[in-house]
């Protein structure tokens, strides 16, 4: 190798040792900006959601025991009645006067029972003192036995009218809302075999009580073992998302409500509390069962925790360096997670949607 050759090797590996020195003594590490959060004490709910609808058991139609022509209706849709409240009147004339009838026939064998009792008692006496014979006295009896039942026919003929004409009151069977009419005065309505058979019977309304809604939901069988009769649920329906209502389960179904092409659902029945005036049949709702909560305790977004498979830890920043600090985790909600060990509230965290790309000892600054 000549001389020239081994100066210029000599001199650029020189420059190069000296390059590097150089970056390293004059320019600086760039740091990166991060956020802060501190560990606040929270309400942490865990929880396992699912669609439903709104419906109610409480739903009944009203129905004529009676056939006749409707001389009053006393309701309109939308109308909030109370159980008794009387919604329409049918025509009594004629069964007003069957039943003046029945009371006058009760009445007149009433008066032959009692002349034909009175008769038996005499000549029960007259057969002890040998003035008349056995025949006579059980003459008296058959009379008296065939007064009795045709006073039992008076009286249940009398009875049967009376309902009759009870009956042409059609009254509420439930306290509710009238969700629809199907009655106008002038109709005639067919009483309760209807027009079309003995299973379907001509409405006259329909009558709903909002105060026992119900939410329905089909429960995936995977979850089906975390939901409990007693249950509390958090409800919330589609057209007013901001308003949360309290439900309570009520009911888990042991039969499917149907199956899919891969897993099974069961109806779940969702009690809701106090339901609000805006809620409406059929509605869609969410349905957040409450699978474990505490109240006040620390807590952190989910966002500034990480996992390394079971381990959990966050990033701190100590002296403008990052640093993994191991934490143990309890109560996962929605948005944060409880913090059981490791930290003390209001201990600040690195926080973001970024935190994979920091590395242990990289220089940070808080930003603004």
């Amino acid at each position: 190798m000549t001389k020239s050759k081994k100066l210029f090797l000599f001199f650029t590996f020189f420059f190069i040792v000296s390059g590097i020195v150089m970056y390293q003594l004059f320019i600086k590490e760039e740091a990166t900006g991060v956020e802060l959060e501190p560990v606040t004490l929270r309400n942490i709910v865990n929880s396992i959601s699912y669609s439903g609808f709104i419906d109610t058991e409480s739903r009944v139609l009203v129905c004529s025991e009676i056939p006749g022509r409707v001389v009053g209706v006393y309701f309109d849709e939308l109308d909030y009645v109370k159980e008794g409240d009387v919604l329409v009147k049918l025509a009594d004339d004629e069964i007003s006067a069957q039943l003046k009838e029945a009371k006058a026939i009760l009445s007149a064998v009433k008066i032959r029972l009692n002349n034909s009792e009175k008769n038996l008692k005499r000549m029960k006496e007259l057969f002890k003192k040998g003035f008349i014979p056995k025949e006579e006295m059980e003459r008296a009896q058959l009379e008296v036995d065939i007064n009795r039942a045709e006073l039992s026919k008076a009286k249940s003929n009398f009875e049967l009218i009376q309902a009759r004409l009870k009956n042409t009151f059609i009254t509420a069977p439930i306290s509710g809302v009238v969700t629809k009419k199907h009655i106008e005065k002038g109709e005639i309505v067919a009483g309760p075999l209807g027009s079309k058979g003995v299973n379907e019977p001509v409405p006259i309304a329909e009558i709903t009580d909002f105060n026992s809604l119900k939410v329905y939901t089909d429960v995936d069988e995977i979850d089906i073992a975390k939901i409990r009769v007693g249950q509390e649920a958090i409800i919330t329906a589609d057209a007013y998302p901001e308003r949360k209502l309290r439900g309570k389960v009520e009911e888990i179904a042991l039969v499917p409500s149907r199956k899919k092409e891969v897993g099974t659902n069961y109806r779940v029945k969702v009690k809701i509390e106090n339901p609000a005036k805006f809620l409406r049949l059929g509605m869609t709702t969410n349905v957040d069962f409450i699978i474990s909560s505490k109240k006040n305790t620390p807590s952190l977004s989910r966002n500034s925790i990480l996992k390394d498979g079971k381990r959990s830890y966050v990033l701190i920043m100590k002296n403008g360096r990052v640093y993994k600090k191991s934490i143990e985790i309890g109560i996962e909600g929605e948005n944060y997670v409880e913090v059981i060990q490791g930290l003390k509230p209001n201990q600040m965290v690195i926080t973001g949607s970024n935190l994979e790309e920091l590395k242990e000892g990289q220089k940070v600054y808080k930003l603004p």
